[in-house]
């Protein structure tokens, strides 16, 4: 936590302490002394507990004035975006709305520079917009979400740790060498339930393979990688990160060359991490990019955009079911 005096409001001048903190569980525990040489002393404690979901003070959905700390009032949905790199080489951030008619506010360039990469992938969906007016560096809890892994054209595998206020992300840093030997590397989200988010990569074989997160900020980001299985070539494009079906674990998309959309669905086994693959149906073709968002509509489900050769970006509403995945498509811009 990052607290700090903010202003003297409370009666005879006592001080008002507050304290912001990453997403997650936390237990806060603090202690009332009396002053030296005093043998009894009546204390009196007083404490409020907001959640402030649009990052600024004084504008809380949940809040309890006086202890215990409880949660009370609506669950606060996580606020997912979009990233997305234009032709210049350009990346751009889109901040979700949390509704339906409109997913996304207008964007806001993160920087120049990323045409050097061959490959670019979110790790898992934003869970956050990336400029957070909380000065506290991303915990271990929220390890990965936002954070990017590119390669560059040598073949180099480059990390983008998710950072705070003015700057969304730190200096790169850098994997290793030797990624020119696959063909596709995808954001997993947490294939393993350890907290940490992964990354799938597919060789020119078709053979696929998982890289577990570590969640270390000065050490490797990666783990030694493990053989999913063969036969992936068979798809043109993955897309994974959320739990689609509401299990509480990370799933994939794949489509076919016919067009055909796939589901695997995630064990939380990162020796096995799919079941075998459930039809979602046909006709995706059309598209070239396919992106699992996470939530985008504010009713608990994940949610994934597709953009069509036109360059019109569509919206998939989640169900939370393995069966019947998506309801039909509505039209972002």
């Amino acid at each position: 936590a990052s607290c700090e005096l903010r202003w003297e409001t409370l009666p005879d001048d006592l001080p008002n302490l507050a304290c912001e903190l990453e997403a997650g569980d936390h237990v806060i525990g603090y202690e009332l002394a009396a002053d030296p040489g005093q043998y009894a002393q009546k204390l009196q404690a007083h404490t409020r507990y907001d959640i402030y979901d649009q990052g600024y003070w004084d504008e809380s959905d949940v809040r309890l004035a006086s202890a215990p700390f409880a949660v009370e009032g609506r669950t606060i949905e996580p606020r997912h975006g979009l990233a997305a790199r234009d032709t210049t080489g350009k990346l751009w951030t889109y901040e979700g709305t949390r509704d339906a008619d409109r997913p996304f506010y207008s964007r806001h360039e993160t920087g120049p520079g990323w045409q050097t990469y061959t490959a670019l992938t979110s790790l898992s969906p934003y869970t956050q917009d990336l400029y957070s007016l909380v000065d506290v560096k991303p915990s271990a809890a929220t390890r990965g979400r936002g954070d990017i892994a590119a390669r560059d054209a040598s073949g180099t595998l480059w990390y983008y740790d998710r950072h705070t206020n003015d700057t969304p992300y730190a200096p790169r840093v850098k994997v290793g060498g030797g990624w020119n030997v696959y063909d596709r590397i995808d954001g997993a989200g947490d294939l393993d339930r350890d907290g940490y988010v992964d990354l799938l990569a597919r060789d020119k074989a078709g053979v696929l393979w998982l890289y577990k997160g570590t969640g270390s900020f000065t050490g490797a980001r990666f783990k030694a990688r493990v053989k999913v299985g063969g036969g992936w070539g068979a798809y043109d494009r993955l897309a994974g990160g959320a739990d689609l079906t509401g299990d509480g674990r990370a799933d994939l998309l794949a489509r076919d060359r016919a067009g055909v959309l796939w589901l695997y669905r995630g064990t939380g086994d990162g020796t096995h991490p799919y079941t075998a693959r459930t039809q979602i149906g046909g006709g995706w073709q059309g598209y070239d990019q396919l992106v699992v968002t996470g939530d985008l509509t504010d009713d608990g489900k994940a949610d994934a955009v597709a953009r069509d050769r036109s360059g019109v970006l569509w919206l998939y509403k989640g169900t939370g079911k393995a069966t019947g995945t998506f309801t039909g498509r509505t039209r972002i811009g």
